[in-house]
């Protein structure tokens, strides 16, 4: 009886300590859908078509993991060459999480290349940095931490409507 008591007495701290982190991760930085929408909107009827501003919408995919989800995107020129992204990602089907992080942008020929990075925090993998082009309709970008590395796919949306393909 006392191993039994042993095992469960190291087993609670350890199943709260998941609970209690899974809980923050669903909560925090998750902007709700309907605000987002409209600010995805907003940027999208700001946008001409050629600038990467407006409203993006399409999926992420870890190619360490194989873990996918959907993935949206609100792009505002800043002045000069940045440009604020708000990404706001699902990750194993119903958890989500949103932040906002400036992309330095550069366009050669209509094709824009940009960079940037963003600390998401220990628990999500650090410091992610990202590379990528933006050509027409088309967002596609690499990204890479200390724990992952995969991509984003997107595409632009003249309104912000469904979440994936």
């Amino acid at each position: 009886m006392p191993r039994l008591q042993s095992l469960t007495a190291r087993r609670v701290p350890a199943i709260c300590a998941l609970l209690l982190a899974m809980t923050v991760l669903a909560q925090s930085g998750c902007a709700p859908l309907p605000r987002f929408m409209r600010q995805c909107s907003a940027a999208a009827a700001r946008s001409n078509g050629m600038d990467p501003a407006g409203c993006w919408s399409g999926y992420w995919a870890s190619h360490k993991s194989s873990h996918k989800g959907c993935l949206k995107g609100s792009i505002t020129h800043c002045g000069g060459p940045h440009y604020r992204v708000k990404f706001h990602a699902t990750f194993f089907k119903f958890f989500s999480y949103a932040y906002e992080t400036t992309l330095t942008v550069t366009e050669q020929d209509g094709v824009y290349h940009f960079t940037g990075q963003h600390d998401l925090g220990r628990l999500a993998g650090g410091v992610y940095y990202y590379d990528g082009t933006i050509q027409g309709n088309e967002f596609r970008a690499t990204y890479r931490c200390c724990k992952d590395h995969g991509v984003f796919i997107m595409q632009r949306q003249s309104c912000c409507g469904g979440c994936c393909p």
